[in-house]
């Protein structure tokens, strides 16, 4: 199990814009020039410095490699704390699809929806994921990203 700051994530998006931009706000890589683009995901007044942390991420690019990565990371006995699922990818599976079957392999793993459609009302969301995730939409705001991150790996050490 991953301690304090070393907790294991798992994004879930179609874009590679997008993870690089979340390895940046998490201080988990370096952004390479290119991945300034990504950073559209941010509202501007938000574009500061993140600080810097020893989260340790993994990348999927459709909710199907998502789930053989969450189960792969069980049986190798190192499961994710947080994943961050786009829920509307062009390949493969849905946001809603992927966190359905990975909660059935992977009850314990914190989900955090990040999305600029939404595809699903809230109560929806509530009903099929029994009330346990986190909705962000897109722009988020960098600080409420990163404290949303550490809030529910804490929960998730809890468990």
């Amino acid at each position: 199990m991953s301690g304090p700051n070393q907790w294991r994530i798992l994004v879930v998006d179609d874009e590679p814009d997008i993870h690089e931009t979340y390895a940046l706000l998490l201080g988990c890589s370096e952004i390479t020039e290119d991945g300034l683009r990504g950073l559209q995901l941010l509202s501007d007044e938000n574009a500061g410095e993140p600080e810097q942390s020893d989260f340790l991420m993994d990348h999927a690019y459709n909710g199907e490699d998502g789930f053989r990565m969450v189960q792969e990371a069980i049986e190798a006995e190192a499961p994710y704390a947080v994943i961050l699922l786009d829920m509307r990818m062009s390949n493969g599976w849905d946001g809603m699809k992927a966190a359905e079957i990975i909660n059935t392999v992977d009850s314990a793993v914190r989900i955090i929806f990040v999305s600029a459609y939404m595809d699903h009302s809230l109560n929806e969301l509530r009903e099929r994921m029994s009330g346990d995730f986190q909705y962000l939409e897109k722009p988020v705001d960098q600080d409420l990203l990163r404290e949303t991150v550490i809030s529910e790996a804490q929960k998730w050490d809890l468990l």
